[in-house]
């Protein structure tokens, strides 16, 4: 069918042209005697000679009514699922004897330049049903033409036809509706060309707004994207692309994964601390529009999540236990996959060895990856040297360097499904941006790192891990872990912690840590950089080793902005900062302290897990919905919601602001009166994150943001005391 709403000129007579509601009943044929049709989405279709460039969608139907092949034709095929498509562009396809593709069966209702209207009046649409059809396709203007004549005017009757068309074709279990691309032909009339677009617009605002609980099983293609994904998708007025691939049937059938439940997931495993079992599986298809997984276990515990890896807490520790995991869309759920390896959970956690700053990731210079930076929806896998076998998490320092597009990066571990969290948040404008990250290792001590849009570089630094509680005698023992109220131990701004000013280009300053106990390894800080003079980089190191060539922090001019570091601490107690360029004021908070190495008790051990969503204001998840109020502290609780024990005594958090009505600060803390501490800085309306070891008082914290903004809290794990 053509745009009802436009009209296209065919040798001096004028055709009304309806919104290309191509309508075609596609079947599989048999694969062979006895031999099992295969579903129809694992099939591409490739029409035997593409359409020449120089053939227009005119010429097209021009050859349509010479023809006077309307109406409605079928080609059923015993026994497979039935196809229908409603409109004319199928019809002339499978007519045009170069285009016929010998592996389609279907049912289509059709006419030249034929309007929803006289489809629906017309009895062809009620013969295509009466066929009754498992799927059925339409829609609007996928056809591009050399020459248009738009009629702004027509657009109410054709909503109308469109929302009788939709009632009629209700019963069918599944609907593809394809919108319009909004390519304007070229060398149209200004008025016409602005006409069209308007016609274009708004016919893309009724797919946007069909009533899904009026309409169920409703889904529309956008063929907006997709082309400009890949403007050769749609090439010529038959909807190949230019490889002569039939863009629009292979859509068509991909779609209807989603009209049917789920295939099973595949490749369930499992692994466990703690415990918790962390389950992850291959992810489904998008085609099939899973919404949810339901993973149980042979224990009997059972968790539904979006993401393609969970946590399963309650796992006796010492006793096999196996998972399945059931794929679950608007359609139903998937057969259970097939069984995990069967594993066991153990009780205790690991302990943290610090470790100089090491780079083992630098796409700018190829350090552990290939040059170059990394894509939108690329992962890279990287190995990480010199960390012991039996470590179970490491803690990194990751970069962004010079995004191109506002994105997202997450780290995981090697070999498992990518959790739908994230790390930090990159956009231009910040040249470079950090994070520290603590994360699971996987199979042969890798993790992995993802970048959602646009192209950034990414580096990485590792700067300690964490190893069960009785490593090898051959490697360091590590340390347990105190955490804190939050306390400000530097401000050059107002002389805490050393002198009263900025530090300055190339200096380095050593700062005591106060109320460090005896033997202590290591510090968690939060350090902050504020009044920047210039681009830089700051370092965080032991006050009596040489300054690693590696930055925890990386001040912009304009800009005030913080990230967490672990860091390891001099025999005496000290750390030492170091500033590579121009002015800078520094502040630095204490979260937590690492004790001495080996000992047995005097602290809390790491628990490491797949990220999970805890916390986020926007939808609601966790219990808190719409933005917390400026000025105003909410209680946030962890131990004993989601995987997080009730034991735990802090957790180790993704924190991350979205949408801020001012700039401001965010402040994190256990219990009592609002400290002068910071875990975060934003601008209005930025998105920002940074990590924390939040501190608990009976299982809960206090947030507290000096702008109204939304909260998104990430938990990569826990601490729970020792003994």
């Amino acid at each position: 069918m053509a745009v009802e709403g436009a009209e296209v000129r065919t040798g001096g007579r004028r055709a009304v042209l309806v919104a290309t509601v191509a309508c075609l009943a596609l079947l599989l044929s048999p694969t062979g005697a006895g031999a099992a049709a295969p579903h129809w989405w694992e099939r591409t279709y490739v029409a035997e000679v593409a359409l020449s460039s120089t053939q227009s969608y005119l010429e097209v139907l021009a050859a349509c009514d010479a023809s006077d092949q309307g109406g409605v034709a079928a080609n059923l095929v015993p026994g497979a699922p039935r196809y229908g498509v409603i409109g004319d562009s199928v019809a002339a396809q499978t007519r045009a004897a170069n285009l016929a593709d010998r592996q389609v069966g279907w049912i289509h209702g059709a006419h030249c330049g034929e309007s929803f209207g006289t489809a629906r009046t017309s009895g062809r649409v009620d013969a295509v049903l009466a066929a009754a059809p498992d799927v059925i396709s339409f829609g609007f203007g996928t056809n591009s033409a050399s020459e248009w004549a738009p009629d702004v005017s027509r657009l109410p009757q054709a909503k109308a036809d469109f929302d009788r068309l939709l009632d009629r074709t209700d019963g069918v279990r599944c609907r593809v509706l394809f919108n319009v691309p909004e390519q304007l032909p070229s060398g149209m009339e200004p008025q016409a060309a602005a006409d069209l677009a308007l016609i274009q617009r708004t016919i893309n605002s009724w797919m946007a707004g069909i009533d899904a609980v009026r309409h169920p099983g409703v889904t529309v293609v956008d063929w907006r994207s997709l082309t400009a994904a890949d403007p050769a998708l749609l090439w010529d007025t038959q909807h190949l692309s230019r490889a002569g691939i039939n863009a629009r049937i292979n859509l068509t059938l991909a779609r209807t994964r989603s009209c049917f439940p789920p295939d099973p997931p595949a490749a369930v495993a499992a692994i466990g601390a703690g415990g918790v079992a962390t389950v992850w599986w291959t992810p489904a298809a998008p085609e099939e529009g899973v919404t949810a997984y339901r993973v149980t276990s042979s224990l009997g515990q059972q968790v539904t999540t979006p993401s393609p890896t969970v946590n399963v807490a309650g796992i006796p520790a010492g006793t096999p236990v196996t998972f399945t995991v059931e794929a679950l869309n608007g359609r139903g759920a998937s057969a259970p996959s097939p069984r995990s390896a069967a594993m066991t959970v153990t009780t205790g956690g690991a302990r943290f060895v610090a470790s100089a700053p090491r780079r083992v990731l630098d796409t700018r210079d190829g350090t552990g990856a290939r040059v170059g930076t990394v894509g939108p929806g690329e992962a890279l896998s990287v190995p990480l040297a010199g960390v012991p076998s039996e470590a179970t998490a490491v803690a990194l320092n990751v970069t962004a360097v010079d995004p191109t597009a506002p994105t997202f990066v997450t780290v995981w571990p090697g070999g498992q499904s990518r959790p739908l969290v994230s790390n930090l948040n990159p956009a231009p404008g910040v040249p470079v941006l950090p994070a520290m990250v603590t994360t699971r290792l996987g199979a042969g001590s890798t993790v992995q790192v993802f970048n959602n849009s646009g192209r950034v570089h990414l580096v990485a630094d590792v700067i300690g891990w964490f190893v069960p509680t009785l490593p090898p005698s051959t490697e360091p023992a590590g340390a347990l872990f105190t955490p804190l109220t939050p306390s400000r131990a530097l401000d050059t701004r107002i002389g805490t912690g050393g002198p009263r000013r900025p530090m300055g280009s190339g200096e380095v300053r050593r700062l005591l840590v106060p109320g460090l106990p005896a033997g202590a390894t290591a510090v968690a800080l939060n350090v902050t950089a504020t009044n920047v003079g210039a681009a830089s980089f700051v370092t965080v190191f032991p006050a009596d080793a040489p300054r690693p060539l590696a930055s925890n922090l990386n001040p912009q001019p304009g800009r005030t902005a913080a990230n967490l570091t672990v860091s390891a601490v001099s025999a005496g107690g000290e750390i030492a900062l170091y500033n590579n360029s121009g002015p800078v004021d520094l502040v630095v908070d204490v979260v937590g302290v690492y004790g001495p190495a080996g000992a047995r008790t005097g602290g809390a051990e790491y628990v490491a897990v797949t990220p999970e969503r805890a916390y986020d204001t926007r939808d609601g998840t966790g219990g808190l919905l719409g933005p917390r109020p400026g000025g105003l502290p909410a209680s946030v609780s962890f131990a004993g919601r989601g995987s997080v024990p009730s034991t735990a005594v802090a957790v180790d958090v993704n924190v991350t602001v979205v949408g801020a009505d001012a700039a401001g600060h965010t402040s994190i803390w256990p219990t009592g009166p609002l400290p002068s501490t910071s875990v975060l800085n934003y601008r209005a309306g930025e998105v920002v994150a940074n990590r924390d070891v939040v501190t608990l008082s009976g299982g809960s914290s206090r947030w507290q943001s000096t702008a109204s903004l939304h909260y998104v809290a990430d938990v990569s794990g826990w601490y729970q005391p020792v003994g």
